[in-house]
């Protein structure tokens, strides 16, 4: 039974990891939707944040 616990307690703690990930993405999207636009450079196009998104299956 001992070894089941471990097992679930383990999964549990990988998930509040994946959840707390989400979270902070799903901050920066709103972050980016719900913020004045950005300016424009000569060429026309809009400059970015140079962040970018990296998921990992592990």
């Amino acid at each position: 039974m001992a070894v089941m616990y471990a097992i679930c307690d383990r999964v549990v703690d990988e998930y509040e990891k994946v959840g707390a990930a989400l979270e902070e993405d799903v901050d920066e999207v709103e972050e980016s939707v719900f913020s004045p636009p950005a300016p424009t450079t000569r060429s026309g196009s809009t400059r970015s944040s140079g962040r970018s998104r990296r998921y990992a299956a592990r």
